[in-house]
């Protein structure tokens, strides 16, 4: 099953789709969660052209995140690590990383809340005191009120990583802030996800290629079970939460992503989530850092 959230640009009214081929088919659903798991959709229901909600020319609706989620939390260290990390000049490192990387548990941190989540074509944040913004294009998981999977959908977890890179204490200011965190353009069940699922990452500016990476999921070092356990452990998670499950593609350069520049991130299975950078206006004085 393959299910998108759109929104009347006229009335605001927000409402789920269920994809089949071209046409994604209007249910009498605001929540993706109130989606029984036997939908089967209504053909004599109002269907609008998936390309035209894709590429964000639909006149009467907006493509959304496929969710609204109450918290995002986040994992890091969930795949074996290759060459293109030790190449980074950029990426943050030292004991406490190299700990993590060994250490038998993943990284786990608060991500965001909902309002902080932008949706297909929306821009993704920059801060304006960062020198290093890095695009981490990740599997996301949508959990159920039992905390266990229900729907997978294409994330890209936004991060001032020059920030971390100072201090790890600084980690909530290198993930947390304005349109930081895309998802979309689908939420799919598990049958839809290919065995060995390929995330695939290009960043363009001026319609030139700066940058393309690519992993399987078979290198990720836990389950989405296991996943989902060690988020939830001791930590009872509203129906609803996403987990960005780890990222492992990087840029190998010191090249952050700037104002105007399109990131595409595809899975198989879920399809293309398309993002510009957008660099923020801060709502109170910036202080910087010395």
């Amino acid at each position: 099953m393959k299910l998108a959230r759109i929104e009347s640009r006229i009335k605001s009214k927000q409402v789920i789709g269920y994809l089949d081929g071209d046409k994604l088919w209007l249910t009498q659903h605001s929540s993706l969660l109130q989606v029984p798991e036997n939908f089967q959709p209504d053909r004599t229901a109002n269907s609008l052209e998936w390309t035209a909600l894709l590429d964000g020319v639909d006149r009467d609706y907006k493509l959304l995140a496929p969710i609204n989620p109450p918290e995002v939390w986040a994992f890091g260290f969930t795949y074996e690590r290759g060459p293109q990390f030790a190449a980074s000049p950029v990426i943050p490192s030292g004991p406490a990383y190299t700990a993590a990387i060994n250490a038998n548990r993943p990284e786990i941190f608060f991500k965001t809340t909902g309002f902080r989540v932008v949706g297909p074509n929306d821009g993704i944040g920059i801060r304006g005191d960062s020198t290093y913004t890095a695009v981490e294009p990740e599997l996301c998981i949508i959990l159920n009120k039992d905390m266990k999977p229900v729907f997978f959908t294409v994330g890209n977890d936004v991060s001032a990583w020059d920030i971390e890179a100072r201090n790890p204490l600084y980690l909530a200011q290198c993930k947390t802030y304005e349109a930081c965190c895309s998802l979309g353009p689908l939420a799919v069940t598990i049958d839809e996800l290919p065995l060995n699922a390929e995330i695939n990452c290009w960043v363009k500016r001026d319609e030139k290629i700066l940058f393309h990476g690519s992993i399987k999921q078979s290198l990720m070092r836990w389950s989405f079970d296991e996943l989902s356990n060690f988020a939830a452990e001791y930590n009872p998670l509203p129906e609803g939460t996403v987990l960005m499950i780890g990222t492992a593609i990087i840029r190998p350069d010191a090249n952050g992503l700037l104002d105007g520049d399109i990131c595409e991130i595809t899975i198989d299975g879920i399809g293309t989530l398309v993002n510009r950078g957008r660099l923020l206006i801060s709502p109170v004085p910036v202080s910087g850092f010395d």
